[in-house]
């Protein structure tokens, strides 16, 4: 929401650090129905393991920056930039999720779909094209 703000409000999203580091990013709706499967399937899952909820999909923060420059840029221009500071605390880190989850559930809005759903909520009277 920070990158739609700066967007949306300057045309500039400026990358507090390389943004080479990666993340798992999910949609609240998906988690919501991951979660519920969870519920409806209590009795019959294997309790002995972890299931992770998430993408799936490592996405690095300069990629996010620029789908969202991508969907702010339908109405507006939009610059994107980094800093050349190392995130100190997640450069390099991945802590691997297990796919436990994937048997039982898939996520289904993309980072695309995700971000403009957030750009929507957030300005809900600004004029896209399409």
């Amino acid at each position: 929401s920070d990158f739609v703000r700066m967007a949306q409000e300057t045309g500039h999203i400026h990358i507090k650090t390389t943004g080479l580091e990666e993340r798992q990013f999910l949609w609240v709706g998906d988690c919501v129905k991951a979660l519920r499967t969870l519920e409806e399937q209590r009795f019959s899952i294997d309790k002995t393991v972890d299931y992770d909820i998430t993408s799936g999909q490592w996405v690095s923060i300069q990629q996010v920056a620029a789908t969202v420059a991508n969907v702010v840029g339908e109405v507006r221009p939009v610059k994107v930039t980094a800093s050349k500071q190392r995130d100190q605390v997640q450069d390099g880190v991945k802590n691997e999720p297990n796919d436990n989850m994937f048997k039982l559930w898939k996520p289904e809005t993309t980072l695309r779909e995700g971000i403009t759903e957030i750009y929507r909520e957030m300005y809900p009277t600004t004029e896209r094209a399409g």
